[in-house]
């Protein structure tokens, strides 16, 4: 059967509307996250800049940046809405992670835990001793355990607030957009293959 040039000119544009394939549009959602994933892998943003490192070192050990449960990197998801790929995490903290910003405290100090069993517990007023406050200045200090022998144990560093440097981690890498536009394209050309064998 024939076909003129107009009808498949009609053809092509109505691929175009039409848009990625279901199995493309899955592909390029996987890709995102991996990406993605691949940022708190290696440390650096989606522009390839190192994320700072910590300010302290974590009670539990291990000194990479938002990788202490790595709760941040299992909430990322993409998805499609209309033509647009969104990349987005859902975790505690995402957007102060991705931004940096400022916490201050609500109460008189932020508690900042420098022990295991104080980052266990869940917070200074959840810890299971007795703690004192011993004053480092006019709004710092420290939550100090007395133990046996009269010795004392800093479970608590007290500051006001705490600045939180911007580790971006929700974006396209390079490498990233280069594989999704593989897949596209390979998308695209099937389908024209496809539209012009059935003329």
């Amino acid at each position: 059967m024939a076909t003129t040039l107009r009808e498949l000119a009609g053809r092509f544009r109505g691929l175009a509307a039409a848009g990625p394939s279901a199995a493309a549009r899955r592909a390029c959602e996987q890709l995102a996250v991996a990406g993605a994933r691949r940022h708190f892998t290696n440390g650096r943003g989606p522009d390839g800049a190192p994320w700072p490192p910590l300010a302290r070192p974590r009670p539990g050990g291990g000194s990479a940046p938002l990788r202490d449960r790595d709760l941040l990197m299992a909430s990322l998801s993409a998805a499609w809405a209309g033509d647009t790929l969104a990349l987005s995490a859902s975790g505690p903290g995402a957007a102060l992670h991705q931004y940096g910003g400022t916490v201050h405290a609500r109460g008189r100090f932020l508690t900042i835990p420098v022990t295991r069993e104080a980052r266990a517990a869940g917070g200074a007023a959840r810890f299971p001793r007795p703690l004192r406050l011993v004053r480092t200045g006019p709004r710092t200090g420290l939550l100090v355990e007395k133990r046996a022998g009269g010795r004392a144990r800093v479970q608590y560093v007290c500051v006001p607030s705490v600045t939180v440097p911007a580790r971006p981690f929700v974006g396209f890498s390079p490498g990233t957009v280069a594989a999704m536009s593989d897949v596209l394209a390979a998308d695209r050309a099937a389908a024209v293959a496809r539209s012009a064998g059935g003329a």
